[in-house]
């Protein structure tokens, strides 16, 4: 038996072995990529090149029969590789966009989002002012800090409000009249609540975007995420906010801003009450975190592991972006009419329906997969 165990172990270290020879090899071929790239002044971030390789691998994993999620797991896990070796090898004229350092305000500059514009912004060589009445913990090398904003407003080019909800159209209504065009942006993850008050800001003289940053302050890795940039009937100002995210491997993508809260709805709203729902009927059930955990599934673990990190959010944001879009009856009406369907399938024994049902939902994704270029 131990002969046995030791000869399986033996191919196993062997598998291992091409494993890595193959990573070696597919960064011989990401070091050609990157100097095609350098050659023709293209970006390393390529997401919809990314997206069909993870689509790709899941469908080969499925043909093996290997969890797709394994195979999603690991093509990120190289693709990660594959940008750090890119990012260094690629000359700074084609990895880099240059650009004058410009004077940017950053109102809640303590908090967690400002101080990452902060940082993201400082490295890049802008000036920065901090704004929050609360003094930083520790000063950033790159900010000088006020705690009032009027006295960081002379001179600024660019003044950003990375502020809670449901202070920020007020703060934005504080701006005094525009001595010049400054760029106004707020990073609000709905924009109904702030649409008045910058179009009040227009009228004050001020340039205004409205950005989404589709991610939090911890991130480890801009690549693959999102940044949302809400045109407001300006599109140079768009297109100056854009540029200073330019650098770095963030997916930009623009749309209305009075649009944005309809896809918030379905992308934000439904996808937090989704794992509030499943914890809190969890939490009201039989049994304990303990007692399910020591069971689980595959899809049991992944949600749950989602569920954790959405419970241990702040609950009034989470709050107001159900409750401050205009979109949410929306979509808790689909979800009654949903729920109410499967419910119907399930009591009555209707397997035809039931299947029905999960078609809709499978040719949904299959769609978005024949759609990615």
């Amino acid at each position: 038996m131990e002969d046995r165990l030791a000869a399986l172990r033996h191919d196993i270290d062997r598998i291992d072995d091409n494993l890595v020879r193959l990573v070696a090899e597919r960064q011989q071929l990401v070091r050609q990529v990157a100097s095609i790239k350098g050659e023709r002044g293209a970006p390393v971030l390529d997401s919809s090149r990314e997206a069909a390789v993870i689509v790709r691998a899941c469908e080969r994993a499925r043909e093996h029969g290997i969890a797709p999620e394994l195979a999603s797991a690991l093509m990120k896990l190289l693709m990660s590789a594959s940008r750090a070796l890119q990012t260094d090898l690629l000359p700074p004229a084609s990895s880099r966009v240059t650009m004058p350092s410009r004077t940017i305000v950053i109102v809640g500059g303590c908090g967690g989002m400002g101080r990452w514009l902060t940082h993201f912004l400082g490295e890049r060589g802008h000036q920065i002012r901090l704004v929050d009445p609360v003094p930083p913990k520790i000063t950033e090398a790159q900010a000088t800090y006020f705690s009032t904003l009027a006295p960081a407003l002379p001179g600024a080019e660019v003044i950003f409000f990375a502020t809670p909800l449901d202070r920020t159209a007020g703060l934005i209504e504080t701006l005094p009249m525009a001595q010049t065009p400054a760029l106004v942006c707020d990073i609000c993850s709905l924009k109904q609540p702030v649409l008045e008050a910058m179009a009040r800001a227009r009228q004050q003289g001020y340039r205004t975007v409205s950005l989404h940053p589709m991610f939090g302050p911890a991130v480890a890795e801009l690549a693959g995420c999102t940044l949302v940039i809400g045109e407001l009937g300006d599109a140079a100002a768009a297109n100056e906010v854009e540029a200073l995210f330019a650098t770095s491997p963030l997916r930009r993508v623009r749309l209305p801003a009075t649009e944005h809260d309809r896809y918030m709805a379905w992308i934000l709203s439904w996808a937090h009450l989704a794992n509030l729902v499943f914890g809190t009927a969890l939490a009201r059930g039989p049994f304990s975190a303990a007692q399910l955990a020591a069971i689980g599934s595959t899809t049991f673990d992944g949600q749950a592991s989602l569920v954790k990190r959405v419970s241990r959010e702040d609950s009034r944001l989470y709050y107001t972006i159900q409750a401050a879009n205009p979109e949410v009856p929306n979509l808790l009406s689909t979800l009654a009419v949903t729920l109410a369907d499967y419910r119907k399938a399930i009591e009555t024994q209707a397997p035809e329906q039931f299947a029905e049902l999960m078609l809709t939902a499978r040719s949904f994704w299959n769609r978005a997969e024949e759609e990615t270029p």
